[in-house]
């Protein structure tokens, strides 16, 4: 990507996917005061991956601990594309490793139709832009509005319903190498963000 079409780029109007990139994502960080007393930390990526358009997979992982408890809860979540292209990728992967025992049973797996935990099947996606939304199952990440940089984030499993509203309070960073961004890798990030709301 050139210097001019970044100098252009603003958020949240741009945040929604992109055809010509390979690998895009979304991702939160956060730590929460529970009302009483609780003290979580929450993290969640939404990813969106593939070559082609048509060939394009999404997957979710996401994290909720109690900080108290020292306990930590993991989901990791996949649509068929994903399967689909984890199938296409992995015999390239393993004619260089041929000795990584991990990655082969899960190509065994793979093969038989089977998803190895703890990943779970994503029954189905969408992505609009403008403003941008992200559904990915009962998962939810999307802007208020495309001039707004505020947005909503909902998680739901089984065990745990999280839904949370982030309100920036600074810009947005583009962050790549040597703190510029360059032609191959570089994300923006919203540093500083006031959380509420959470139901677990």
């Amino acid at each position: 990507m050139n210097d001019e079409r970044l100098n252009k780029i603003s958020l949240p109007k741009d945040a929604g996917p992109h055809k010509d990139s390979n690998i895009e994502w979304w991702y939160f960080f956060t730590f929460l005061n529970g009302d009483r007393g609780g003290k979580y930390a929450v993290m969640a990526s939404f990813f969106r991956v593939g070559e082609l358009e048509f060939s394009k997979g999404h997957y979710i992982i996401h994290t909720l601990v109690d900080l108290n408890k020292k306990k930590r809860m993991n989901y990791s979540s996949i649509d068929t594309k994903v399967k689909l292209n984890m199938l296409l990728y992995l015999p390239f992967y393993l004619l260089i490793h041929p000795t990584d025992r991990k990655m082969w049973g899960l190509y065994k797996s793979l093969l038989k139709g089977d998803i190895p935990p703890p990943h779970v099947l994503l029954k189905n996606t969408s992505l609009e832009k403008n403003p941008t939304e992200l559904v990915y199952g009962a998962h939810k990440f999307s802007f208020k509005d495309e001039n707004e940089d505020s947005f909503v984030v909902q998680l739901l499993e089984k065990d745990a319903e999280i839904s949370l509203d982030f309100t920036p309070s600074k810009p947005a960073a583009i962050i790549g190498k040597d703190g510029k961004p360059d032609d191959l890798y570089y994300y923006f990030s919203m540093n500083t963000v006031v959380c509420e709301r959470i139901i677990i």
